[in-house]
């Protein structure tokens, strides 16, 4: 089960940056 463990952590880091990434974006604009 870890591989799952370990995919579900990449995928929350990659919505993690894209949230953060998104925010910046809507700031600077």
């Amino acid at each position: 089960m870890g591989h799952v463990v370990a995919i579900v952590a990449g995928l929350a880091s990659a919505l993690s940056s894209t949230l953060r990434g998104i925010a910046a974006a809507v700031n600077v604009g």
